[in-house]
């Protein structure tokens, strides 16, 4: 593949853009690969809300298990949680891409998408007593538009 069709990489802890033969962040310093992995987290370049929407609603439509804000939010931060490992959601092909944003701000474009009806929160997990949410029939039509 040529530099220009590369996907830029960014450091898993402080999400600055990095070369691609880094391994440890010159930013932050830390190691840059995802633990017990040897990907890196590539993510696209996120350039408005729009951008980020769409990764949120795409990432959500690929899920195939049930799920709450927080675990989305971890699965679009690349996060390494034992619910990941067992859903095996870290396949997810937006697995990671909003990993150099903080989950608060992750999981507050997902109340925005809730209060716009993009999203629904339904059901309560009965182990967690979370609200579960899922796509709506709007959600569905902004990936389609």
């Amino acid at each position: 593949m040529s530099p220009e069709n590369q996907k830029p990489k960014f450091c898993f802890n402080c999400g600055e853009k990095i070369k691609d033969d880094y391994i440890y962040c010159p930013y932050c310093g830390k190691y840059c690969k995802i633990p017990d992995s040897n990907k890196y987290i590539v993510k696209k370049e996120i350039n408005s809300e729009y951008d980020m929407n769409y990764q949120i609603l795409s990432c959500l439509k690929e899920i195939q298990c049930n799920t709450g804000r927080k675990l989305l939010s971890q699965i679009l931060q690349g996060s390494k949680s034992q619910v990941i490992t067992n859903t095996k959601t870290y396949e997810n092909k937006y697995y990671g891409i909003l990993g150099s944003y903080y989950s608060d701000k992750i999981i507050s474009f997902i109340d925005n998408l809730i209060q716009q009806g993009f999203i629904e929160s339904y059901k309560s997990d009965r182990r967690f007593g979370r609200p579960l949410v899922r796509l709506t029939s709007k959600g569905e039509q902004f990936l389609i538009d």
